[in-house]
């Protein structure tokens, strides 16, 4: 996706985000972006579902939120890309299960390169 098209609702960590742009330099972009994609509205209801306000979306009809990968999309602008990979979900549930398989994949990954796995 164009990554001008994503709505990132968190801050990044600059540092953390250095080290994926090296990381994505080195051996590429392991895990898709996760977005949440949908209607407005319908994200607006999720979000106060969940506690929050939704006021920050961008007034468009559909929203590209970002639920994971804020320093991906940070990392990949520094690296001058116009497009990342993405995975779409309709929901914050389903993407919050995916971010929680991309992390744990991560972990092990990490936990394995130090020799402690």
């Amino acid at each position: 996706m164009p990554i001008e098209d994503l709505y990132c609702p968190v801050r990044d960590v600059p540092i953390f985000a250095e080290e994926v742009a090296k990381s994505i330099v080195r051996v590429g972009l392991a895990n898709p972006v996760i977005i949440v994609r949908g209607p407005r509205d319908d994200l607006v209801a999720q979000i106060k579902e969940r506690g929050g306000s939704g006021d920050n979306l961008p007034d468009t009809p559909v929203v590209n939120c970002v639920f994971g990968g804020t320093n991906r999309i940070t990392a990949a602008r520094r690296l001058n890309y116009t497009h990342i990979d993405c995975v779409l979900m309709p929901d914050f549930t389903l993407g919050g299960l995916l971010q929680d398989l991309q992390r744990a994949s991560y972990n092990a990954t990490k936990a394995t390169s130090v020799g402690t796995g």
